[in-house]
């Protein structure tokens, strides 16, 4: 799980008590992911578990809240597979419509958000400072929360995640990286949960360089060593950009 904090942060962050359903138990040290960020006090926190079981509950409790926070893990045992799916969110109106739609939504597995997720992009706002970038992370996380909180959510990146990073003087990820924590290099991996693969691919990468050829080959192994597998019904790509593309659309 993630979270930020407004307030002054400090190194040394209380560690996180959990428990869970099959009876495991300890504490977490959380993960300083941004810390005072381009001059604001602030900070993202992640703590993660592994080796969990399907199903298993798993209980967080932090110094200063009431109630843990529940998270659980999901295990498919369908033949049908129901998830929701969707992209370009940004924190509009009608992208809080959204948000609440899903959380109302109990029959779902799990939700993929497919790309421009914030929209946080400080080259377009503000003469180029970080005020819209930070604050609108803030707002898109806030936001989500209606459903994040207890849905397990995967998230692609699209190309308003690849953003102009002028101390480094090139394009990165480095604004979504440091907030979001996903499985292998955060960017493409796969979900191996039986009956089910599920591939999270970069679309913004698939030309010719030297990352988009590393991934190119990586998807080619996964789909050979999942091709003849038994207990897989169904494999699903999940991708900002639309599958066969005429011509540029933005």
């Amino acid at each position: 799980i993630g979270w930020y904090d407004e307030k002054k942060y400090s190194p040394n962050y209380p560690p996180v008590q959990f428990t869970t359903s099959t009876g495991n138990n300890g504490e977490l040290y959380p993960i300083i992911k941004i810390a005072d960020e381009l001059g604001w006090e602030t900070a993202y926190f992640n703590i993660s578990l592994s080796n969990l079981l399907p199903n298993e509950v798993v209980y967080f409790y932090f110094d200063n809240l009431p109630e843990p926070i529940v998270a659980k893990t999901f295990s498919i045992q369908l033949d049908t597979i129901r998830f929701t799916a969707f992209g370009d969110q940004g924190t509009s109106e009608a992208a809080k419509k959204i948000s609440n739609a899903i959380s109302y939504d109990d029959e779902s597995l799990f939700t993929i958000i497919l790309g421009d997720l914030a929209y946080a992009n400080p080259m377009q706002y503000f003469n180029g400072t970080d005020i819209w970038w930070w604050e609108q992370w803030n707002n898109w996380f806030s936001q989500n929360e209606v459903f994040t909180k207890d849905k397990q959510v995967l998230y692609v990146v699209g190309n308003h995640e690849n953003e102009w990073n002028g101390s480094r003087g090139r394009w990165t990820y480095d604004s979504i990286l440091s907030r979001i924590e996903q499985p292998n290099n955060e960017r493409y991996f796969l979900v191996d949960s039986p009956p089910m693969a599920l591939l999270i691919i970069d679309s913004n990468s698939l030309e010719s360089n030297n990352y988009g050829n590393i991934q190119l080959e990586w998807i080619d192994q996964t789909l050979e060593s999942i091709k003849d597998r038994k207990d897989i019904t169904w494999r699903i790509a999940a991708f900002h950009h639309n599958f066969d593309v005429k011509e540029r659309t933005g």
